[in-house]
Parts: C-alpha cells; sequence; structure tokens
C-alpha cells in the first residue's frame, strides 16, 4: 500500500563493475567468503638435512695437490738459490728430515711437505667440518704466521731472519692459494633431492 504523499519507494544503486575489474571489497558477497589462507612452506633449504659426505673429484683433487707440491718446492729452490747466490744473503733452511744437501733443497722439500699436509687436512676438514674452506683459511693463516714469525726466534741476526721469514711466507701462501682453489673445483657438497 502506498500513500499518495510520499512517492516511489527508494531503490539502492548498486555500481556497475566492468567485466576486467575485481569488484570492490563493499560487497556483502565478497565478505562472506573465506580468505584462504597459503600453504604452509616447507623448511627453508639451509635446514633440510643432506648427507654429510661431500663428492670430491678425487683425480682432479690429487692432480692440483702434486701441481701445488711441484709449484712450492719451485718458489722455496729458485727464491733460495736467488738469495743466497744472486744478493748474497744468507737464510735459516727449515728442518731437514730428508737430508738435502743444500738450503734450496731443504726449502723445495719443505714446501712440498706442507703441501701434502695442507691437502690431507682440506680433505678432512671436508669429511667432518661444516665450512671447510673457512677452517682450512683460519688453520693456514696461522701455519703461515707461525712459520713467518719463527726465524726471528732463530736468529738474532734481523736481515737473515727477514729475508727467511719472506721466504716462508711466499711458500705458505702459493700451497694456501693454490689448495684452495683446487679445492674449490674439486669438493663440492652433496645435494639431495
Amino acid at each position: 500500500m502506498s500513500y499518495p504523499d510520499e512517492g516511489p519507494e527508494p531503490t539502492r544503486r548498486i555500481p556497475r563493475v566492468p567485466a576486467n575489474e575485481n569488484p570492490p571489497a563493499s560487497y556483502p558477497a565478497e565478505s562472506a567468503v573465506p580468505q584462504q589462507q597459503p600453504a604452509p612452506t616447507q623448511e627453508p633449504e639451509e635446514f633440510v638435512s643432506t648427507p654429510s659426505t661431500p663428492v670430491i673429484d678425487a683425480k682432479r683433487f690429487v692432480g692440483g695437490t702434486l701441481a701445488t707440491a711441484a709449484v712450492a718446492a719451485l718458489v722455496g729452490y729458485v727464491a733460495t738459490v736467488v738469495l743466497e747466490s744472486v744478493f748474497n744473503l744468507d737464510v735459516i733452511a727449515p728442518p731437514n728430515p730428508f737430508g738435502a744437501s743444500t738450503d734450496a733443497g731443504a726449502f723445495a722439500v719443505a714446501g712440498a711437505l706442507l703441501t701434502f699436509l695442507a691437502a690431507g687436512v682440506l680433505v678432512l676438514l671436508a669429511l667432518i667440518a661444516p665450512r671447510p674452506r673457512l677452517f682450512f683459511g683460519w688453520l693456514m693463516f696461522l701455519v703461515v704466521a707461525l712459520t713467518a714469525s719463527l726465524p726471528f726466534a732463530w736468529t738474532d741476526d734481523t736481515i737473515t731472519a727477514a729475508f727467511t721469514s719472506a721466504l716462508n711466507l711466499l711458500i705458505g701462501i702459493a700451497v694456501w692459494s693454490l689448495l684452495t682453489g683446487t679445492a674449490a673445483k674439486t669438493i663440492r657438497p652433496r645435494r639431495s633431492y
């Protein structure tokens, strides 16, 4: 029933939404639809358990170790010959367990021995340590610092100690950098799929 003085019943206007747009959030029908929660994510990749044994390309690692030993031996030999023969400077030879007849031979043997010991430690760290290259870097830093410092404890001649220290430092850095590069190409963590 309508009264003559009131006019037509008011209508509510709903705006038209073009077909390519989403409807505004004020529609009551959308608020009644429950929002879907995203699916729970998996564990972050760094926490996924992986086998602890890395993949080591043994053939290339041994080749890199032998090449590093050759470079370290040649660095020790050539640097000692240059210092003693060309510049007439004395150096303090390292301990000589294999009876090398010259100081240059003793440094060559020491460089090769340092390489083999460092390579063994690197493989051991790759098998048991969580970040083997980081631990290897710290160990090599400490060994190089020690071998560079020892000549100053063995003699009072500062010049001889300084050149021996520089020679030890050169051999240590050569071994460290070459074995680190070898490990980067030959030791990989095992991936789980």
